[in-house]
């Protein structure tokens, strides 16, 4: 059943998603078909216009998109749920086509995109963060199939965004569930870095399912991944609680068990993978704060490796 559309000082005419990934059309469904917003995915070029379906348990539904294809329209709500390395150039190819006070939201695994981009906005763009724990995949180019809920958390991470954060929020409330507002922007990316850490470069070498992760093999790796990272988070002025990472991820793992990462799907179909924003990010900062984080290293090298074979 399909909510009233949601009115604030910053909802938008329509809401422009670069991409076709699995989470971007996830986020298309919430946002269409779930509250009649007018949404519009992008593609980097003008391509045929696909039907996409939308699959949970036995329910399908098409979702209700229009295509961008004129590459004209000022665009003032944008997603963009692209890989992280993906990210500059999605943001560049329609940087022109913002208007002064646009909203820009990045969603993506790992870190190292926000100093990239936030140099970029005009003083009047709002910048925002989201996560999601909520799992899907493509089954072929045409069906999403949605494997699993979660929350999601939406940050600001500009002044301009600080402005807007309530009505930005509560516009997107109105159709993704189970979200929440983050007041601690720092805290909110690290807490789904360290998810990222403890599920995604494991569940790729290993050919596993999130749930598999639970198994009594893999709990030390899991504890030496996120300690390290622990430490360079706290070396960054990150205060997080150890004890409660564990907790989160191993909470994720189990509301995901049915899941292949992310990371999992891209090894196997000889995509790139988002390792250097994850593992890669913790060596980096480990390097500058004289830091040892052998076992980040050591599964940022593997995948590496596997994707230039």
């Amino acid at each position: 059943m399909q909510k009233k559309q949601f009115k604030t000082s910053m909802t938008p005419s329509r809401i422009h998603i670069i991409g076709k990934g699995a989470i971007g059309l996830l986020l298309s469904y919430y946002l269409a078909n779930k509250s009649n917003n007018l949404v519009t995915l992008c593609q980097r070029k003008k391509r045929e216009e696909f039907t996409f379906s939308y699959q949970k348990l036995n329910l399908i539904e098409k979702i209700n998109l229009t295509f961008d294809n004129v590459h004209e329209d000022k665009i003032s709500f944008l997603i963009i749920p692209t890989k992280s390395y993906d990210v500059v150039t999605a943001f560049l190819s329609i940087k022109a086509r913002l208007t002064d006070n646009a909203v820009i939201i990045l969603c993506h695994n790992g870190m190292g995109t926000i100093e990239k981009i936030e140099p970029l906005l005009s003083q009047k763009q709002s910048l925002f963060f989201l996560t999601t724990t909520m799992g899907a995949f493509k089954k072929n180019n045409n069906l999403l199939i949605h494997t699993g809920s979660g929350p999601s958390s939406l940050g600001a991470i500009n002044q301009s965004a600080i402005k807007h954060k309530i009505s930005v929020f509560k516009f997107l409330a109105n159709s993704i569930p189970h979200m929440s507002l983050s007041e601690n922007i720092q805290q909110l990316l690290w807490r789904k870095l360290m998810i990222n850490i403890a599920i995604n470069p494991l569940s790729a070498i290993f050919n596993v399912k999130n749930g598999a992760l639970n198994q009594p093999q893999f709990a030390l790796k899991i504890f030496q991944l996120l300690y390290e990272a622990y430490l360079v988070a706290n070396k960054e002025g990150v205060k997080l609680s150890f004890p409660e990472i564990l907790n989160s991820a191993y909470t994720v793992m189990a509301a995901t068990d049915q899941n292949y990462s992310s990371m999992n799907r891209d090894l196997n179909l000889g995509n790139k993978t988002e390792i250097s924003a994850i593992s890669g990010y913790i060596v980096n900062l480990a390097k500058q704060h004289n830091i040892e984080a052998p076992h980040n290293k050591d599964v940022y090298s593997i995948l590496s490796a596997q994707y230039k074979k």
